[in-house]
This record gives C-alpha cells, sequence and structure tokens, in this order.
C-alpha cells in the first residue's frame, strides 16, 4: 500500500520521535534499576574529605530546597500532588542517602540566628499549569546544579550518587514536561 494512501490517525511517529521515547524508556529504566537495589546492598559512600563534606552540604540544600518547593505547590495546588508524588519521593530518599554519606554535625544546616525573619515562601503561581510548569524549570535547573556539583566531587562514590541524583531529577523532569493523554488535542 502506498503510504500516502494509507489512513491516519494523528499518532503515528517518525524515527526522530521514536529514537525519543526509546532513549527515553531506557533511561527510565537504568535509573529504576539503579533505584531498585535495596540500600544494605549498594556501595557504601563514605566522604571523609572536607571538600566533600561542603559538597555534600551544597547537595543537601538544592535536593532540600525542591523538595520544599513541591511541598509548597503541592499545598497550593492539590490536584497536582499525584503528579509530583514520585518526585517528591525521589528527593525524599535523596536527602536520607545524603545524611548517611556525611556525619551528623555535617548534615544540618547552621541554625537562623535568633533575630532573623523566617525564609519568604516561594511565590507560586495562582493556576496549576503555570505551577507545574515553574516546577518543571526548578527541577531542570537543580538538575544541572548537580550534574556540576558531581564534577566538583573528589571521590568516585559520591560524584557517580550525585550523578545519579542529576539523572534522577532529569528524568523525573522529562516526565513533568510531558503532557497528561488527556491535555493532548486531537488534530
Amino acid at each position: 500500500m502506498n503510504p500516502a494512501a494509507r489512513p491516519t490517525t494523528g499518532l503515528e511517529l517518525d524515527r526522530r520521535r521514536l529514537g525519543t521515547i526509546a532513549a527515553l524508556g531506557a533511561g527510565a529504566l537504568a535509573v529504576s534499576a539503579c533505584t531498585a537495589r535495596r540500600a544494605e546492598e549498594a556501595d557504601p559512600v563514605v566522604v571523609d574529605d572536607d571538600p566533600d563534606l561542603a559538597l555534600v552540604a551544597e547537595v543537601s540544600a538544592v535536593v532540600g530546597d525542591r523538595a520544599r518547593l513541591l511541598e509548597e505547590t503541592v499545598a497550593r495546588h492539590a490536584g497536582l500532588g499525584p503528579r509530583l508524588a514520585a518526585l517528591a519521593g525521589a528527593h525524599r530518599a535523596h536527602l536520607a542517602v545524603l545524611a548517611d554519606v556525611a556525619p551528623p554535625a555535617a548534615s544540618p544546616p547552621p541554625p537562623a540566628p535568633p533575630n532573623a525573619p523566617p525564609p519568604a515562601p516561594t511565590p507560586l503561581p495562582a493556576r496549576r499549569r503555570g505551577a507545574l510548569a515553574g516546577v518543571v524549570a526548578a527541577e531542570s535547573a537543580a538538575a544541572d546544579e548537580l550534574t556540576r556539583l558531581a564534577f566538583r566531587a573528589r571521590s568516585g562514590p559520591l560524584a557517580r550518587l550525585v550523578a545519579g541524583m542529576a539523572a534522577s531529577t532529569a528524568m523525573h523532569v522529562a516526565h513533568l514536561a510531558a503532557p497528561l493523554p488527556e491535555e493532548v488535542t486531537a488534530p
């Protein structure tokens, strides 16, 4: 049958889209395979180098800021909770691993001075779509920052850990940026 004579359904995939979908699927599989190992089976990451301790604090700050943004977004837009749940779970898991990596004295941020004002809440868009776009932009920036931080790690295991967090965040960004089936309009 002549390709031009075939009826179209609007769901045809060109080679570029098919390649992109395959690459994203393979990436998601790789990320899920990495996180599927139990914590006891994983190679321990030991941070005993001062620059790496500072790096762990920076990574914790990036991940903690993104986790707070997700909490604030879901508090304002409860309908986004299910869509953001996997990413929020990844951030919690990353923070738990980082807390195990650094000694307790290096993990918590320094306390704020007693007379310091509390941090201002992040301004969130009033509409769900704008809030989701803000989360995607912030998470994309966080993935880039985590990638930069991974290159600064002195120990190989810490570099791999932070790079894995960057990859996880990037995969979640790709998922969140894709429209839901109900958001796709037929041609």
